[in-house]
C-alpha cells in the first residue's frame, strides 16, 4: 500500500500567489532583485 500524498498528483501552485504577507514581501523584494539585475545587465551591453 503507498503512503498518502500531501498533494494530489498534477497539483501546482501559482509561483506568484502568496499564501502570506510575510511571504507576498519576500516575493516581491525577490523580484525587485531579478529586475535590479537585468537593468544592470542592459547597463553593460548598452555601455
Amino acid at each position: 500500500m503507498e503512503a498518502p500524498e500531501a498533494y494530489p498528483q498534477g497539483y501546482v501552485e501559482d509561483a506568484f500567489e502568496a499564501r502570506t504577507k510575510l511571504a507576498a514581501c519576500f516575493s516581491i523584494l525577490l523580484i525587485q532583485r531579478r529586475v535590479e539585475g537585468h537593468i544592470r545587465i542592459m547597463a553593460i551591453i548598452i555601455a
